[in-house]
């Protein structure tokens, strides 16, 4: 387990419980107190965590913290990866529309050196983000009902709202992908936008880490032949490069030969 496997782990254990040991943590991660420590002071300098007197515990939303950022720094590393590959495929002065995912909010970083691009997106996170870091960019946020699971908005309106919209390009995110079943999300009011998100767009771009090769989900979003591209940051293995090759769809991931 790595360095960043282990942050992940980490904060899916104190989801669980909320607080725990330093001494419990360790058993979990099988490392030393010593090597937890720091990657507790690395979660805690990013503001998700408090340390106390061999305890530790996850800062609720009302300390600052919200599961939207809970759930960006999980898989940092692999996040920055598919971001840095995603942010290529973007040319100036496009549309580009994105859902409220975390994974899909690391790519706005990458996106600095675009010129006048137009972001179209439903997550609320994703929408200040981009105010903030790309000055150049104008930013449109779809309207509807706010889900604060996601920080995005859901429902008929939001639906309505991306109707006159037509973006030269997607990224989104989802829970789980299966060779059999496709692209799976968790629930049903993301799922009908994220499906429009998929009509109203020349290019689909999917953005999965290798966690959710292995997981699946209670709604299937769309089979793999209705994407474009598959972003991830390792490779996935021969059975899927040849499901996504028959599926038509192009993979994409670091060090990959042409």
């Amino acid at each position: 387990m790595d360095n960043e496997e282990r942050l992940s782990v980490i904060l899916e254990e104190l989801k669980k419980r909320r607080v725990t040991s330093i001494n419990e943590l360790s058993k979990v991660c099988f490392v030393s107190a010593c090597t937890l420590r720091r990657d507790l002071i690395k979660l805690e300098q990013r503001g998700l965590l408090r340390r106390s007197y061999g305890k530790v515990t996850l800062l609720e939303r009302g300390d600052s913290i919200s599961d939207f950022d809970l759930r960006k720094n999980e898989v940092r590393s692999a996040k920055q990866q598919i971001a840095g590959l995603a942010a290529a495929m973007v040319t100036d002065n496009s549309l580009v529309l994105m859902d409220s995912t975390s994974t899909v909010a690391s790519l706005i970083p990458f996106l600095k050196e675009k010129q006048k691009l137009q972001i179209l997106t439903n997550g609320l996170k994703t929408a200040e983000e981009c105010g903030t870091e790309l000055p150049d960019a104008s930013v449109y946020i779809i309207g509807g009902m706010l889900m604060r699971r996601i920080d995005g908005t859901v429902g008929l309106e939001a639906i309505e709202a991306m109707e006159s919209y037509r973006p030269d390009i997607l990224f989104f995110s989802a829970k789980g992908i299966s060779i059999q079943d496709g692209v799976q999300v968790l629930n049903e009011e993301g799922l009908h936008v994220k499906r429009s998100m998929m009509r109203i767009s020349r290019t689909k771009v999917l953005l999965l880490d290798s966690r959710k090769f292995t997981r699946s989900a209670s709604r299937v979003l769309c089979p793999l032949h209705d994407l474009d591209y598959v972003i991830t940051e390792k490779d996935p293995g021969e059975e899927w490069r040849k499901a996504f090759l028959d599926a038509g769809v192009k993979l994409i991931f670091p060090g990959q030969a042409e």
